[in-house]
């Protein structure tokens, strides 16, 4: 959720990342105790919606890491928007969840066919005990189409708290009851 919300905000300023992976995500522990989720190195990021383009790198270029590339970057397309950030984070959950990547293939020329050509498998094919709601919401960061994906970091990070609320009262429900055995 603090990834999603920490890519509304950097959006909201223009700037997508264009290099989310596991690496460039850190957990802080603030002087409370609570994690705190922040995105490290910008180094690739791009300012889009203004009237200049801060780009680090040429128009065209394929930036990122190839296992986490969406379609419209593995293509060199132009046109990147915050939507490619929420492909990357499809990918990272997607690991995170399964232990595997939803696109594998044996060198970067296959990867990028398969990324471009290719659905991925639905997660709950890899992970068949994760909750329908969070798989959802997963599969829905990686739609090839961009227009199909989930639209905004904001309702993405909205997504995963409604899960999380579920997900927490279904355990306390749980609890409880075992509790009342």
């Amino acid at each position: 959720i603090g990834v999603a919300k920490a890519l509304d905000l950097a959006h909201s300023q223009g700037i997508i990342h264009r290099d989310l992976k596991p690496a460039n995500i850190f957990l802080h522990r603030m002087p409370s105790g609570d994690p705190v989720a922040k995105i490290l190195d910008f180094g690739i990021s791009k300012v889009f919606d203004t009237g200049q383009n801060f780009s680090l790198t040429r128009t065209g270029m394929v930036v990122g890491s190839p296992a986490y590339m969406s379609p419209e970057q593995a293509a060199g397309r132009e046109d990147i928007d915050g939507r490619a950030d929420l492909w990357s984070l499809g990918v990272v959950m997607f690991e995170a969840l399964t232990g595997t990547l939803p696109y594998e293939a044996a060198n970067y020329n296959a990867l990028m066919v398969r990324i471009l050509t290719q659905d991925s498998d639905p997660i709950q094919t890899r992970k068949t005990d994760l909750p329908q709601p969070l798989c959802a919401i997963v599969d829905a960061c990686l739609r090839r189409e961009r227009d199909q994906r989930t639209q905004s970091a904001g309702v993405l990070a909205g997504q995963l708290e409604s899960v999380l609320r579920e997900m927490r009262a279904i355990r306390y429900r749980a609890e409880g009851r075992r509790a009342a055995d």
